[in-house]
C-alpha cells in the first residue's frame, strides 16, 4: 500500500512538472481577422444606413447585453486597424494602442502571420466605430520584434510609425504624453 501511495505521488508530480503543449494558432487573419473586419463592417453598415431596414438601436444580436456604443473620445488611446493584404481583395482587422503622436503597439500577428502578409495599416484614431469617421492614416511602416514566432505567437508584438504626428482632443491622452 505504501508503495502505491509512492507511485502516484511521483506519478502526479511527474506528469504536474511538464509544461502544456502550446497550440499553434492557424492563420490570424484567414480565421479571425477577416471574418471579423466583415462582421463589423456589416454592422457598422447597418448602424449607417436607415434604408438597410435593420436598426441598431433594436438589433440585439449586434451588442454586448447591456452595452451601448462607445463615444469617440471615451478610449483616445485606443485605434483600430484596417488591414490590407497582399494578394487579398478583402480587410483584415485588428487593433492597437496609441503610444506617441506617431506611434502604436500591436500584435505581430496583425501585420504577418501564417502564409498572409499585411502591405498596409490604416490606423483609424477618434471614431468608435472601425469604418467609419475618425483620423485615418495610412502606413506600411510596421517593425515586427525581431524573435517573432508566428506557429506559437512568441515575442507577438510590433510597433507602427505614422507618417505624421497626430493631435489629441482627449485630457487624459495629453496628459498621458506630456509626462512621457
Amino acid at each position: 500500500m505504501r508503495a502505491l501511495l509512492l507511485f502516484s505521488l511521483g506519478l502526479v508530480a511527474v506528469v504536474t512538472g511538464r509544461e502544456a503543449p502550446v497550440m499553434p494558432l492557424l492563420n490570424y487573419h484567414e480565421t479571425v481577422g477577416i471574418p471579423l473586419a466583415k462582421s463589423i463592417k456589416d454592422a457598422e453598415d447597418a448602424i449607417h444606413s436607415p434604408v438597410s431596414g435593420r436598426s441598431a438601436q433594436n438589433d440585439s444580436n449586434m451588442f454586448i447585453v447591456g452595452g451601448v456604443i462607445a463615444t469617440a473620445d471615451a478610449h483616445p488611446y485606443l485605434a483600430g486597424l484596417v488591414i490590407s493584404l497582399v494578394g487579398i481583395a478583402g480587410n483584415s482587422a485588428c487593433g492597437s494602442s496609441l503610444l506617441t503622436t506617431n506611434r502604436l503597439v500591436t500584435a505581430a500577428h496583425c501585420w504577418t502571420h501564417g502564409t498572409m502578409q499585411a502591405w498596409q495599416f490604416t490606423v483609424v484614431l477618434g471614431s468608435q466605430f472601425l469604418f467609419y469617421g475618425g483620423t485615418r492614416i495610412a502606413t506600411s511602416q510596421v517593425i515586427v520584434h525581431p524573435q517573432y514566432v508566428s506557429q506559437f505567437l512568441m515575442n507577438d508584438v510590433a510597433m507602427i510609425y505614422l507618417p505624421t504626428h497626430v493631435t489629441f482632443s482627449g485630457k487624459y491622452i495629453s496628459f498621458f504624453l506630456q509626462r512621457y
